[in-house]
């Protein structure tokens, strides 16, 4: 094998990993003015052979972001921090009102429909995936209130 050819194997061998993880139809939930938080949607796609997770997200539209779970117990839906989430080896983890999402803490301005949130979403490999987010409606019925943090 060529020098050539062999350093080309490992350069594409490296970049290989970030293209393991797609992010698909990343979207915000509209709020309303003076919302103190918002959630973020979204499914990952892990293309590769070993599992993946999500160690950080953070946005400049939010003064913080975190990675929640929705629990349900007694009737009261309660939104519990992860510290990572995982991306199961040619699996998905879907970020959806009621389950996994990401919570945007302080937005740093009111989001309309249409607006593009930017995020970077980390990665356990250093990785990160930049990402901008779509303002949509809140579909109805979405169960997804954050009145008991």
């Amino acid at each position: 094998m060529s020098r050539l050819v062999f350093a080309a194997l490992i350069l594409f061998s490296l970049s290989a990993t970030a293209d393991d993880v797609l992010v698909i139809d990343p979207w915000v939930a509209e709020a309303p003015p003076g919302a103190r938080v918002v959630g973020g949607f979204m499914t990952l796609e892990n293309r590769g052979d070993g599992d993946r997770s999500v160690t950080s997200v953070s946005s400049p539209a939010a003064r913080e972001m975190q990675m929640h779970r929705t629990v349900f117990s007694e009737g009261m839906a309660r939104m519990v921090p992860q510290e990572s989430l995982s991306i199961p080896a040619h699996g998905r983890l879907v970020l959806e009102p009621g389950g996994y999402h990401l919570m945007l803490i302080g937005p740093t301005k009111p989001l309309a429909i249409g607006d593009q949130v930017p995020m970077q979403i980390s990665l356990d490999d250093g990785t990160t995936l930049e990402v901008s987010a779509e303002v949509r409606p809140r579909p109805m019925g979405g169960g997804h209130e954050h009145h008991h943090h």
